[in-house]
């Protein structure tokens, strides 16, 4: 036993085991409350937190009325709703963005962080508009890696492969031949 466990040790053995399954652990338990804290996010009623809201016009340099015909309507409605106004929706990229630099939890930054990536695919996907100064290679790469999250709910998970599709022919056509 020795030769094939590198000459380790039973309690050895037993202490990365328990390494490794306390990572395990802790992986599920982000995934859990990322998800959780996202679900809220989306569930929650436009202008969103209140705090950070009421600051919008300043941090933005604009008026929010933007938001003003979502009154009392969930972010996910805002997100999945083809009527929506672009400029709702850089609105909400934008709060997402100061979230992210605000934040001081990583849970918090991940679901920030969703939010700012939903609404730029939201607004590729329902508007066919680019929100951000992103290329669309780095956008593509940015949505794989948020399509790949266990996390994402299936709406969000949808409107994000739509958004990664649409920059893959982007690119294509940027760069014929390749």
């Amino acid at each position: 036993m020795k030769g094939s466990m590198f000459g380790l040790g039973r309690n050895q053995l037993a202490d990365l085991l328990r390494v490794g399954l306390e990572h395990e652990a802790s992986e599920t338990d982000r995934d859990r409350s990322v998800a959780s804290v996202l679900e809220a996010k989306l569930a929650s009623t436009l202008p969103l937190d209140i705090s950070v809201a009421d600051s919008l016009p300043a941090v933005l340099g604009r008026p929010c009325d933007a938001l003003a015909g979502y009154r009392g309507r969930s972010t996910a409605d805002l997100l999945l709703d083809p009527r929506a106004d672009a400029d709702a929706l850089v609105t909400l990229k934008d709060y997402a963005k100061e979230l992210v630099k605000r934040s001081r939890s990583e849970v918090t930054t991940t679901v920030a962080t969703v939010l700012y990536y939903a609404a730029i695919a939201s607004a590729l996907v329902l508007h066919d508009i680019k929100i951000t100064d992103h290329d669309y290679r780095q956008l593509e790469r940015s949505f794989a890696e948020l399509a790949d999250e266990p996390w994402l709910p299936g709406h969000l998970q949808a409107l994000v492969a739509g958004a990664r599709r649409i920059c893959e022919m982007k690119v294509r056509d940027e760069c014929p031949g390749r």
